[in-house]
């Protein structure tokens, strides 16, 4: 179980991890064998601040756009270029 989850920390990919062991299914080697460690979850929170960080700065970004244009907004998720009406 400490190889399984060593390996993955190291970067193997959990296919090539699963051929290494053996295993028929991919999922006896990341369930049963591979361990979240303390260590990893640490380093996981660290990236989920990083998100965090950067949807709080695209939130604030949108916000004073609609604030200095007087527009609702970008439309990014309909198609349209950043603070233009035009459709790509």
């Amino acid at each position: 179980h400490t190889f399984a989850t060593r390996c993955i920390e190291a970067g193997i990919k959990p296919k090539t991890l699963q051929q290494y062991l053996g295993h028929k299914k991919i999922e006896i080697t990341m369930d049963l064998y591979v361990h979240v460690t303390d260590d990893t979850k640490k380093e996981e929170i660290g990236l989920l601040n990083v998100v965090n960080q950067s949807v709080k700065t695209q939130d604030y970004l949108e916000k004073e756009f609609r604030e200095l244009s007087g527009k609702s907004g970008p439309k990014r998720q309909m198609g349209y270029k950043w603070g233009t009406n035009d459709a790509f």
